[in-house]
């Protein structure tokens, strides 16, 4: 796994991702404006359909301005043109300082371009919003916790590794700097500003907002297939406590992804009333 500081370098590609869709977004913006301009600010004009191309028709209109001058203007090429015929009447808007940029009113003629540009621009800007959600995410919260209930799952603990905590380091608006942590066949490496430095070194971890993960091996209680659980973030590396301990998952039946692991001593017991059970602290 791989986390990246949110105010360093992983922003780059994000920023690169908005600049490739702002000509996108840009040009609709310029052409919907165009379009909106002609159909209230233009000059009007009763045009005449003098000619219809073949194959996807194109059509060309003949207009007469306020001026008397006899003008002509294009339209694209539509099957949705094919209703109409030569001598058939429709409106065209033209600007009155530039008589010959005209255009005829219909739809695909003012809103075709448009939507054309912004499809890709908004699933380009759709794209880079995903990828920043997911950077602003918790970096350990892949999962929705649960609450309350699930089926109880006896799991062996395997290890602890550690990631970073992106909710806090937001929230606390620090700028800890660029730096790259990977955790690949249980070896953790961290890059800070350059500089290889020890992920479980406690001082680089209050520094850059680690915590630690307990990752415990179970049964998938749908499946019955092994698979491995991962504990909330925790400040303090539990790794003595659990080695050789047993780890209870919950997990919601229903959604496997959903499950909450209690480790030993983050039971709290309070006075309830009767029939109440002790709180599990998360």
């Amino acid at each position: 796994m791989i986390s990246r500081n949110p105010h360093g370098g992983t922003w780059v590609p994000l920023i690169v991702i908005a600049l490739v869709a702002l000509p996108f977004l840009g040009g609709a913006a310029y052409t919907a404006y165009r379009s909106l301009w002609f159909q209230f600010a233009a000059a009007r004009a009763e045009g005449t359909v003098v000619e219809v191309s073949e194959g996807t028709p194109s059509l060309t209109v003949e207009y007469r301005t306020a001026g008397g001058e006899v003008l002509r203007t294009e339209t694209g090429g539509s099957d949705y043109y094919r209703h109409l015929a030569n001598g058939d009447f429709v409106l065209v808007f033209y600007d009155p300082q530039k008589p010959a940029d005209a255009r005829v009113d219909l739809w695909l003629e003012h809103w075709i371009v448009p939507l054309i540009l912004l499809v890709p621009g908004s699933l380009i800007m759709l794209a880079a919003w995903l990828i920043g959600s997911g950077f602003r995410s918790n970096f350990f919260s892949h999962r929705k916790p649960l609450a309350t209930g699930g089926v109880p799952v006896q799991a062996e603990f395997v290890r602890v590794r550690v990631g970073m905590d992106m909710d806090r380091l937001l929230a606390s608006r620090r700028n800890v700097g660029s730096f790259s942590l990977t955790d690949e066949d249980g070896r953790c490496e961290l890059i800070h500003n350059g500089e290889k430095r020890d992920p479980f070194d406690p001082a680089v971890q209050r520094e850059l907002g680690l915590r630690h993960i307990v990752v415990a091996r179970g049964q998938d209680p749908r499946t019955g297939k092994e698979r491995f659980y991962e504990s909330e973030p925790l400040e303090n590396n539990p790794q003595r406590l659990l080695e050789g301990s047993p780890i209870t998952v919950y997990v919601d039946p229903k959604r496997p992804d959903v499950y909450r692991m209690e480790l030993p001593g983050q039971q709290k017991k309070t006075s309830t009333a009767k029939g109440q059970s002790p709180i599990t602290k998360l």
